[in-house]
């Protein structure tokens, strides 16, 4: 895992890079879809989704560019886990729809004036500018008409801000069904939001993965569908990879994957001492095997380690 989140790094960031191009050349009524479907393909064949998902928790992301890509890294690991592992049906033919879906999700932002887009402000949930923002969905799937696009990527972009109860202002479109809303949205919804709360914005203090879980939890029945959520849940842990918490004997250590069995003990590596000494001889720990030491809590990185947070995971090196 650290070295495929080294490996990771620059291919985000080219990823970030491109997505915003692409709404820019949309705000211009450019849309090659050739283009964005050449370069989904070829990020597939360089990327790793389980690292994506993993860097979005350890280096925070814009609220537009970076997190259409750690949102369609996030949702591509699970929803593919999903599908070849559990076996669950989907309307995806193959990996390569999953990923384009969730790279364009909020595509039809590019309606958005860039500088409302762009803004480092917290908006008004009744202002103006919410109320263009909230109009994404129908733009997106307006753009989308005009690409040879199946009909489930339709209901991603236009229903991925539907939430079981429709009737709560943080549901649009407006007047949407939540019983028209395949599995797969709902699966994104849940995505999208896990990524927003994790991501950086310059009006708010990113969550923890940790606690962004549990708050997720707490919605289930009431914006999230519970099955899917605990499909979700199953898959990125309670504490998912690149959490970093601290330990009952006061020690520091990130979570390194989400265990099989009790979710509350995943493989972590300590790299702090109880004294806040830095280790440099790692070793693994399997929680479920370490009866004695627990998870505390967990702990905000970038409180802990700044803007070197995701150094000082990607210099693990187990002995």
């Amino acid at each position: 895992m650290v070295e495929k989140i080294s490996a990771n790094l620059e291919v985000r960031n080219e990823a970030s890079e491109a997505i915003e191009s692409f709404i820019d050349n949309a705000r211009n009524d450019i849309v090659n879809e050739q283009e964005i479907k050449g370069f989904v393909e070829g990020m597939i064949g360089k990327t790793s989704p389980d690292a994506i998902s993993a860097i979005a928790s350890l280096k925070k992301s814009d609220q537009t560019y970076a997190h259409c890509v750690d949102v369609s890294g996030i949702f591509s690991n699970v929803c593919c886990r999903l599908i070849h592992e559990n076996n669950k049906q989907s309307a995806f033919k193959n990996d390569e729809e999953i990923t384009f879906a969730a790279f364009l999700h909020d595509f039809g932002k590019a309606k958005v004036p860039k500088e409302i887009l762009d803004s480092t402000e917290r908006f008004e949930l009744d202002g103006p500018e919410m109320k263009l923002i909230r109009q994404h969905p129908q733009n997106g799937l307006d753009y989308l008409s005009k690409m040879n696009q199946p009909d489930y990527i339709h209901n991603i972009v236009l229903n991925h801000h539907v939430k079981l109860d429709s009737k709560i202002n943080t549901s649009y479109p407006e007047n949407a069904n939540y019983d028209d809303v395949i599995w797969e949205t709902r699966l994104l919804s849940i995505v999208d939001v896990y990524q927003a709360l994790i991501g950086k914005r310059s009006y708010k203090k990113p969550w923890t993965p940790a606690a962004t879980m549990q708050f997720l939890d707490n919605l289930a029945g009431v914006e999230f569908d519970p099955d899917i959520l605990e499909d979700f849940r199953q898959i990125m842990g309670l504490y998912p990879v690149g959490s970093l918490v601290e330990l009952s004997d006061g020690s520091v250590a990130f979570v390194m994957h989400v265990p099989e069995g009790d979710l509350e003990k995943p493989p972590v590596v300590v790299v702090q001492d109880a004294e806040g000494t830095d280790i440099e001889k790692h070793t693994l720990l399997n929680l479920q095997d370490e009866l004695e030491i627990t998870i505390k809590k967990d702990l905000d990185a970038q409180d802990v380690f700044g803007e070197q947070a995701l150094d000082k995971f990607t210099q693990i090196k187990l002995s």
